[in-house]
């Protein structure tokens, strides 16, 4: 991860990719841009540990629209 500056973040934003509605998607490009300053966000490689975080992703943007 390389540390993205307000305006590369501002232009991820705008365009939603894998499926994710434009509201999440903006807010997960926009942490990952904060956090991209300090080190960046530890992502687990394989393809169990892929599964679980997508699974639990999936589950946040579903509870996150009721």
């Amino acid at each position: 991860m390389v540390p993205a500056d307000a305006e590369s973040a501002q232009l991820l934003a705008t365009r939603p990719q894998f499926g994710i509605p434009a509201g999440p998607w903006a807010h997960l490009t926009a942490l990952a841009a904060e956090v991209s300053r300090d080190g960046g966000l530890f992502w687990w490689h394989d393809w169990e540990q892929s599964a679980t975080s997508l699974r639990t992703v999936e589950r946040a943007l579903s509870e996150g629209g009721r």
